[in-house]
């Protein structure tokens, strides 16, 4: 964690949002065990940030690093009730660690997946619950990270738009929908770029191909 921060700051990055799998099978501590409870890292993510800061302060580098939060996500192949739990313990860790839990995503390819259409129900639950709870738990989707136009990864924008996300990660294909492109502006949806992964998942030469404007 420390390292990742670390070469983040020398690379001019003063804030950063990781999305960390909370998958079960991803929990793994040092010896190899799947042992390593989520409220542990976030335990070690918290004190890690105070001693980067700590460090920058007494080199007079503070300016150089605003912080960090973590997005949480899980994979997008999870059951509904699997979903339910992970939802939960998403709820539980934003009331424990309310300064390092910046929002809420799926991941992992669309295209050989389950579409967001397949978790509504819990995500709109989701949504509730954390009103009820007084939490601030904002979607973060991945989305149309797919050369497929119409299809179930294509739909993704529109639902992780109905779903009321505050960013979309990728939207490779959100080009093809000028509606979509303009709410995203009128509602101001920033869009994640990365380049490396539309390469490897939607095969597609990257570098000719896309321009960000």
């Amino acid at each position: 964690m420390r390292q990742v921060l670390l070469s983040s700051i020398e690379d001019g990055i003063s804030y950063v949002e990781l999305r960390i799998n909370f998958f079960y099978k991803l929990a793994i501590r040092e010896d190899g065990s799947e042992t390593l409870e989520h409220r542990d890292y976030l335990t070690m993510l918290g004190e890690v940030i105070k001693e980067v800061k700590h460090q920058l302060k007494a080199e007079g580098r503070e300016d150089e690093f605003v912080g960090a939060k973590v997005i949480y996500t899980t994979l997008r192949f999870v059951t509904n009730e699997e979903l339910i739990w992970y939802l939960e313990d998403c709820m539980a860790l934003k009331k424990e660690f309310p300064d390092l839990i910046a929002g809420f995503d799926l991941v992992a390819q669309e295209d050989t997946n389950n579409p967001l259409i397949y978790y509504i129900e819990s995500l709109l639950w989701f949504q509730q619950e954390t009103k009820n709870r007084g939490l601030d738990i904002p979607f973060i989707f991945h989305a149309g990270e797919t050369l497929d136009d119409g299809g179930a990864a294509d739909s993704n924008l529109y639902d992780a738009l109905l779903l009321g996300t505050k960013r979309i990660g990728h939207g490779f294909s959100l080009a093809k929908h000028p509606v979509l492109m303009k709410m995203c502006k009128e509602r101001g949806v920033a869009i994640e770029v990365c380049p490396i992964s539309n390469e490897i998942l939607v095969r597609l030469d990257i570098l000719e191909e896309v321009r960000i404007a």
